[in-house]
């Protein structure tokens, strides 16, 4: 009976080892694609940046009303 139950510890061992690794391929791919689909900070812009304040500066015309 002790040669049996080595080979069921064994056997058990064996089990939780290869779903710990299963687990830990399926968490490892989870977390790179995750960080890979982390976006931290706003987006960038669709439209070149203004090499100068001038169009943060000046005011839109206003329309005058008559």
């Amino acid at each position: 009976m002790g040669q049996i139950e080595g080979v069921v510890l064994f056997s058990a061992i064996l089990l939780a080892l290869s779903v710990t690794l299963c687990f830990q391929r399926r968490l490892r791919d989870a977390l790179i694609e995750a960080i890979d689909n982390f976006r931290g900070g706003p987006p960038t812009a669709m439209h070149p940046s203004p090499s100068d304040d001038g169009a943060l500066l000046r005011r839109k015309s206003r329309k005058s009303e008559d």
